[in-house]
């Protein structure tokens, strides 16, 4: 061998060496990270952790959930569970002149709301030939009662719409503000809106400020007002309800159910109808009680707002789950 040769040879296994040192020592070393990364993954479920909310942001869960008529003695039993008491006596006076009424839930769910939330199963008599195959081969699934289920978090102050109500094509409404004589209007296109906006308290609470409104008209181009500019919306009449307005303080876990009380008066059947919901009259819901077996139609609509967390100065939210809304948060 010449002498070059063997330099080249010394030089090929001292770089094998280093390289064999190097790859020792690299797997030495990473093993504790790959321990640390499974179990970061694995107590994490690998979801992607939510990000920090501005301070004073209010997360909040909405639920609109859509009842059938043979569904209305289950959420009465239901309705016994909630407690009016936490919202004052004149606004819950108020409300019920409008066919409405209001409750707050404890963080302890009652045990008959999950059944509330089933969907119902698929009656085959009353599909086509085709729906009919779809269902029986596992194809076609019941709608859910939920007819939105989302989270958002506010800013303080910050505006969130919810619509409650199905979309009439015709309707006439009547608010009763104190006086003799109602308020009445009539619109096409017409749905029950809720303005909803959260404003934190200094022992730990959320004030919420619930705003219904009436939606109505075609959408067209109408001047808007955000952040002091003058902003062209493709909208629909907006007619708020002031006398309706209310506030009520909610702790992290409570929700705030609002419902119609089962009456035709005042504006709780258009916040919370359906437009081939039948109206049913006493003697109606005796016969159903008895037994006699009718054709199941909505009944109505009800609302839930439950408080899940609000943001503090100092605090972080570290738990898991995704945002699935964020409204104008920056």
């Amino acid at each position: 061998m010449s002498e070059i040769s063997l330099v080249r040879w010394v030089v090929r296994r001292t770089l094998w060496a280093v390289s064999v040192a190097l790859g020792v020592a690299v797997s030495g070393g990473c093993a504790p990270l790959s321990e640390q990364a499974a179990s970061v993954s694995s107590e994490n479920s690998f979801s992607i952790s939510r990000s920090s909310m501005n301070p004073g942001a209010v997360a909040i869960q909405l639920a609109v959930v859509q009842l059938d008529s043979d569904q209305r003695s289950a959420f009465e039993e239901f309705w016994r569970h909630l407690d009016p008491l936490k919202i004052p006596l004149s606004v819950r006076k108020t409300a019920d002149e409008n066919g409405l009424r209001y409750a707050v839930m404890s963080p302890q769910v009652p045990s008959m709301l999950p059944e509330l939330l089933k969907s119902r199963e698929i009656d085959l008599d009353t599909l086509d030939d085709l729906k009919r195959q779809m269902a029986e081969a596992g194809l076609l699934e019941s709608p859910s009662r939920l007819v939105l289920h989302q989270r958002i978090e506010n800013d303080t102050g910050e505006e969130y719409e919810v619509t409650t109500s199905d979309v009439y094509p015709k309707k006439r409404w009547a608010i009763n503000d104190g006086d003799e004589m109602p308020l009445t209007g009539f619109g096409q296109w017409v749905k029950g809106v809720y303005r909803i906006t959260g404003f934190p308290q200094t022992n730990g609470a959320v004030r919420m400020v619930m705003l219904p409104e009436i939606h109505h008209g075609v959408s067209r181009n109408r001047f808007d007002v955000s952040q002091r500019t003058f902003l062209m919306n493709e909208s629909q009449i907006e007619t708020k309800i002031p006398p309706l307005e209310f506030k009520v303080d909610l702790q992290a876990g409570e929700s705030l159910i609002i419902a119609p009380n089962g009456t035709s008066q005042g504006v709780g059947d258009l916040l919370f109808g359906h437009r081939h919901a039948v109206a049913a009259s006493s003697k109606s819901i005796e016969r159903l009680d008895e037994g006699d077996h009718q054709p199941v139609t909505p009944l109505f609509r009800f609302l839930i707002v439950r408080l899940l967390h609000l943001q503090s100065e100092t605090a972080f939210d570290t738990g898991d789950g995704g945002r699935l809304t964020t409204v104008n948060h920056q």
